[in-house]
């Protein structure tokens, strides 16, 4: 571990130890509490299970936890979980999941993200969906490694299960209100209980956000990075007998932001005063509505086999318009349009639990379309260079594809002796997708070649099976050994081509490998886990650019291994103090890989990658009264350098960082907490993404450089919130 990193972990140590002595000094005489930890209940394998019990490496976060950290949406956990990153951009649409160093951002309709985000069993859809809102959620499980046998579609690099509270026969809720600096403002609730005693119950589940953003448009000198979000989630839970129980929920969302996509940070126009100050002559706009229903009935049969059919709907719609030089001139102006429908229909079979043969066997069938519109429109300022008429297109695209999936799956757990129990399992999947595709130079400024109207199909079908092996030491330590594996099927590059022989892609697949222990320590005061991995990655989907035709391209690189250890602590030393820990250490290269020029990248790191990530987080509650209870709680994470781009140009680099978050309260009476909270305490300046290259204007000789373009993440930001529960 080098003197950089020793420093940031020696900072983030004295940090909270600081604030836990002043706390433990004025909890002297505070009344104690239980200081066992409650067992954690996963279903990663479609059922019921304590967490210690599955053979894979998880991290569950439940309802407390969640409002322990304050997060309201599923990116402020990004620095919570080893080996997990949660947005590599400020754009909601560009919420690139990267679980073990596999990035999964696709800008193309035509390719499938590695990661699997899954609502009530619920696969979401594609990345615009990726940040759901937690106004109702009970826990988020975060699976790491190929999930190919029970989630199987998209899952390849893992899946974030997202388990909402059930309505139920007692009233609960909770309604928090939220407000800080930069204009935001924020309300998040829900409502549930009984219809009907005993057979119907009903949730209601709502947000809304406004921010009016940390950066400036030095363009016009506006404020940017705004942002205007609500929803609502509905639920219906019926239980007609004792044998059956059906539900149905329901959600519509609305995103309405300005974002802050990038600044230029070096180049001509580069070199802005400070940090969050940008230049663009077209205001940035992003517009998001995503909804979806689902109808999941679960029927107990005589024999104790529970049997389960989830029908669902999903719909994102994505609009966006951005600056397409950020030169402060108005030269060009791009707008993008995409939407999505997904429908799928899954049934399981499940065996009673406890069983010496605990089995869940499953059909599942899913049919996607997305489709796409993309012009590029030439500004005024460059208009009148060229001496054109304004309004004229350089590029357009349209695009449609549909896929249709089919897969069956089992999984197989055998105790076949008193601490031993054996498990295996495998899904085949075959998909069918077809392409619509047609890119033209509307007003033949040669700028890109006219493609098309061209059509394509793909069809291919894959076994991925699991194994893993695991044994009780003790009543308190299990033991375990897993192999599995993951497909990501191949498709079609539905972005700027500048050939259409660059139109399709091939499928890529996975072996992982890991071993793992997971302990309750303390008698009950502690519950650690730790998994040693490695992955071997065939024919990886990996997307370049290229500069000299303003292309994307996504080809396979030959090979990549992934290897790493992965530790996660929860601890309750005293009735008063809980400790949460986590690290991740990280070796992900190319072994085998010639891009796009023929470059050879063998052993360059993969994009956003990093070597170590650590998080802890400490919180101390004691008493005031009998009715008036206090918390401080003191969060820090570390990051190492990463890289953005394949070819690991030192100009992108990403540097390593540390973020400091605390919070600290009054617990009152029924249910209600009053907080004030700090995110990035040190005001920390860092960089989440970064891009070098020639400009979209570069074949003018003013613009003949090279320019890089920084996407740095949020600064310090405070608040007040007051909370009431139930």
């Amino acid at each position: 571990m080098d003197e950089k990193i020793m420093k940031s972990s020696g900072a983030l140590a004295t940090a909270c130890a600081l604030v836990l002595t002043s706390a433990a000094h004025a909890a002297s005489d505070a009344p104690a509490t239980t200081d066992i930890l409650e067992e954690v209940v996963v279903s990663a394998r479609m059922r019921d299970e304590d967490l210690r019990d599955v053979p894979i490496s998880i991290v569950a976060i439940g309802a407390d936890a969640l409002a322990q950290r304050g997060a309201t949406e599923l990116r402020n956990l990004g620095d919570v979980v080893p080996n997990v990153i949660i947005g590599t951009s400020n754009q909601e649409r560009r919420t690139n999941l990267v679980i073990r160093g596999i990035s999964t951002e696709a800008r193309s309709i035509g390719q499938e993200t590695g990661v699997g985000v899954y609502l009530d069993g619920v696969y979401t859809g594609r990345a615009e969906t990726y940040n759901q809102r937690l106004p109702d959620i009970a826990q988020v499980e975060f699976l790491r490694g190929p999930q190919g046998t029970i989630f199987g579609k998209n899952t390849i690099a893992g899946a974030i299960s997202l388990t909402t509270i059930k309505p139920s026969d007692e009233i609960a809720g909770s309604l928090s209100l939220d407000g800080g600096n930069y204009g935001h403002a924020e309300a998040v609730g829900f409502l549930s209980g009984p219809l009907k005693e005993g057979v119907l119950f009903g949730k209601i589940a709502a947000y809304g956000l406004t921010e009016d953003g940390y950066a400036r448009n030095e363009f016009n000198g506006r404020r940017a990075g705004g942002k205007l979000q609500d929803g609502v989630r509905v639920q219906l839970r019926a239980t007609p007998s004792e044998k059956l129980e059906v539900s149905f929920s329901a959600d519509v969302n609305r995103i309405d932001n300005e974002p802050y996509r990038a600044e230029v940070t070096r180049g001509t126009f580069g070199n802005e005063p400070g940090a969050f100050t940008f230049n663009e002559a077209y205001k940035s706009w992003e517009h998001i509505d995503y909804s979806g229903a689902a109808l999941t009935v679960n029927y107990s049969l005589d024999s104790g086999h529970s049997l389960t059919s989830i029908t669902a709907f999903r719909k994102s719609q994505w609009d966006t318009l951005g600056d397409e030089t950020s030169n402060g001139f108005n030269h060009a102006w791009a707008e993008y349009e995409q939407s999505s429908d997904y429908a799928s229909q899954e049934l399981r079979l499940a065996s009673p639990s406890g069983e010496k043969l605990d089995y869940v066997v499953g059909l599942y069938y899913s049919n996607q379309k997305s489709d796409t519109h993309t012009p590029v429109f030439i500004g005024d300022g460059l208009a009148d260079i060229f001496g054109i008429p304004y309004g004229w297109k350089s590029f357009d695209q349209r695009a449609d594809v549909t896929t249709d999936g089919y897969a069956a799956f089992a999984n197989m757990t055998y105790h076949f002796a008193e601490r031993w129990a054996a498990t295996v399992g495998g899904r085949y999947t075959y998909e069918q997708k077809d392409l619509n595709f047609q890119q033209f130079d509307p007003n033949g400024l040669g700028f890109v070649p006219n493609i098309g109207p061209l059509t394509d199909d793909y069809s291919a079908g894959e076994f991925t099976p699991t194994a893993s092996l695991m044994y009780s030491l003790n009543p308190s330590w299990n033991l375990y050994a897993t192999y599995s594996s993951g497909y990501k099927s191949g498709g079609f590059n539905v972005d700027v081509l500048s050939t259409p022989n660059n139109i399709g892609f091939n499928a890529e697949r996975v072996d992982n490998f890991e071993l793992g222990a997971k302990a309750v320590l303390f008698d009950g005061r502690a519950q650690a886990n730790v998994a040693v991995f490695y992955m071997d990655y065939k024919d990886l989907q990996v997307t370049q650019y290229d500069p000299t035709t303003f292309a994307n391209y996504i080809g396979n690189a030959a090979s990549a291994s992934v290897s790493g250890i992965e530790f996660d602590l929860v601890a309750q030393p005293t009735p008063h103090l809980n400790i949460s820990a986590g690290l991740g250490l990280l070796d992900a290269s190319f072994d085998r890989f010639l891009d796009q020029y023929g470059v050879d990248l063998k052993g360059n790191d993969l994009p956003f990658a990093p070597s170590i990530s650590a998080s802890l987080a400490t919180e101390y509650n004691w008493s005031i009264s009998s009715a008036v209870g206090a918390f401080v709680r003191v969060e820090g994470a570390y990051r190492d350098r990463t890289y953005p781009d394949v070819q690991n140009d030192p100009r992108n680099q990403l540097e390593s960082y540390t973020l400091l978050n605390a919070r600290a309260g009054l617990r009152l009476g029924d249910g209600w907490t009053l907080e004030v909270y700090g995110r990035n305490l040190t005001d920390e300046l860092y960089a989440v993404n970064r891009t070098t290259q020639r400009p979209l204007l570069s074949f003018l000789p003013p613009f003949a450089y090279d320019e890089t373009t920084t996407t740095f993440g949020a600064p310090r930001t405070y608040g007040v919130k007051l909370t009431t529960r139930f």
